[in-house]
């Protein structure tokens, strides 16, 4: 070979190399438009104000305490909506580098950037970057901890190599309490990787072990033991053991639910019928693809099977432990499976022919961004996302020198980030415990209740029952569960009470 051949190949090595990271930049800067852009587009609400008390004073909350003492240092700086999920995004666009790195690793260049492209685009790891919640970080750390097993196999072991699968280990398990089936579920993938006689031994024990693990949760006594180490340790709101729910077909049907969320993210409204059935046979197609591939071609292959069965286990074991009390199992609690099950679809994506790839790459994406669309045009949402924007703004529209503040449990943190008045606040709690002498002084009350529990909302039915004695009504303002009164204390010449 001449030297003039020499020069032109690695000029086209070179040329390619510079192509791809190019491409590769384009994609992370894409990552990073989706998660910052409408980042402030939702209020915060629900369980991001728990996230947001934990960071105020850093509590023994092992579900988020990485996490939490993490954002202690960052809410000093601010504490803007953006200011506040900036975190999340950072995590998310991490993500998208990081399984980039792992596709790579799992099958080929090719793979490695259809991987990142999905999830720059991926709608549920946007929802969980624009959000003040530690899911990010957790979804991060399932993938950290996958790459670093992956390098420790396949790789030159060190002592670089072990720290950095130990580091990520605990980062794993301290950023969600579900890390440890993670931990597990990627530790016996890794396990399994490495070539012996006895593999199919080792499957067997390997799998049958979380089996048998899941099992004990089952068992009374066992089951009281780890229901009281979740309230010490991860804040949970109640000190009453729930009552264990049967495993039925509901637990199944939570199970296809949180792949509809993998795939459509929270705000794809299920009977949008042809957008869902279309998603759900492209993703299932690229997904069996990929496993047939991956459990042909790959020492990885059984990155198919762990991953589920921990799901599995999730859903119908500590679902079913938890009972109603709990709240039940919800797709962010498996996140930990979501890097795998993209990478699956990567995979299956990235081994088509020249005319399939295109054609279902451009599917794929299309169902991205009409997912992405959804959620800035709020065309539905999982779960409630009350307005507290509206709400300190109606509050504060009614509120002067005389007036007070008066909420329940629930609407007392978002009333404190959106309602920027001195009036003071005053709870339904010490008013039920005989604190009501303390109302009467006030000639205005704002009445806030955000719960949709039938007992509670009872409750402050009686409570406006008792106010109407004293009270009438002048305004109001309904975004469900969100109830806002005003009340005005009655004089000589005010209107009779219609009751």
């Amino acid at each position: 070979m001449t030297n003039s051949e020499l020069i032109a190949m690695k000029t086209g090595a070179i040329s390619q190399d510079v192509r791809r990271r190019g491409v590769f930049l384009s994609v992370i800067v894409l990552a990073t438009v989706l998660r910052i852009y409408a980042i402030s587009l939702y209020p915060i609400a629900g369980d991001e104000y728990g996230s947001l008390a934990e960071a105020k004073a850093v509590g023994l909350n092992w579900n988020s305490i990485i996490y939490s003492s993490l954002m202690h240092f960052w809410i000093r700086a601010g504490t803007s909506e953006l200011w506040l999920r900036l975190p999340s995004a950072i995590f998310g666009v991490a993500t998208v580098a990081i399984l980039f790195k792992v596709g790579e690793k799992l099958g080929g260049w090719r793979t490695g950037i259809v991987a990142a492209l999905l999830a720059a685009t991926s709608p549920f790891n946007i929802y969980h970057s624009q959000e003040l919640r530690f899911y990010s970080l957790f979804i991060l750390a399932s993938a950290a901890f996958m790459l670093a097993t992956i390098y420790y196999i396949e790789n030159r072991r060190t002592t670089l190599s072990r720290a950095a699968v130990l580091l990520a280990g605990v980062v794993l398990v301290f950023s969600h309490f579900l890390g440890v089936l993670a931990l597990y579920a990627q530790g016996a993938a890794a396990f399994l990787a490495t070539s012996s006689k006895r593999s199919k031994r080792r499957m067997i024990i390997t799998l049958v072990l979380p089996v048998a693990l899941f099992g004990l949760p089952l068992i009374p006594l066992v089951q009281r033991t780890i229901w009281e180490l979740h309230r010490v340790y991860s804040n949970a709101g109640s000190s009453v053991t729930p009552v264990s729910t049967p495993i039925s077909i509901i637990n199944f049907a939570k199970v296809a639910f949180a792949g509809y969320v993998f795939i459509f993210g929270y705000h794809v409204y299920p009977l949008r019928v042809v957008l869902v059935i279309s998603g759900a046979v492209i993703t299932g197609f690229l997904l069996v693809v990929g496993a047939i591939r991956l459990w042909k071609a790959s020492p990885w292959r059984t990155l198919i099977l762990t991953y589920p069965l921990m799901t599995l286990g999730i859903y119908l074991v500590l679902d079913s432990i938890g009972g109603r009390l709990a709240a039940g199992v919800a797709p962010r609690h498996v996140a930990f499976v979501w890097p795998v099950f993209l990478l699956v679809s990567a995979i299956g994506l990235a081994s088509l022919r020249k005319k399939a790839f295109p054609a279902l790459l451009i599917g794929v994406l299309t169902l991205n961004a009409f997912s992405v669309w959804a959620r800035v045009n709020k065309d539905w949402v999982y779960g409630t996302m009350t307005d507290y924007r509206a709400a300190g703004d109606f509050a504060q529209r009614w509120a002067s020198s005389d007036t007070a503040i008066f909420h329940d449990g629930r609407s007392s943190d978002p009333l404190s980030y959106y309602f920027h008045s001195s009036e003071p606040s005053i709870s339904t709690w010490s008013y039920e415990q005989g604190e009501r002498k303390d109302l009467q002084k006030y000639r205005r009350l704002v009445f806030v209740t955000d719960d949709f529990q039938a007992e509670r909302r009872s409750g402050f039915n009686r409570i406006l029952k008792d106010l109407n004695t004293s009270f009438y009504w002048i305004d109001g303002r309904v975004d469900y569960p969100l109830f806002e009164y005003v009340l005005e204390r009655k004089g000589k010449e005010d209107p009779p009470n219609n009751g």
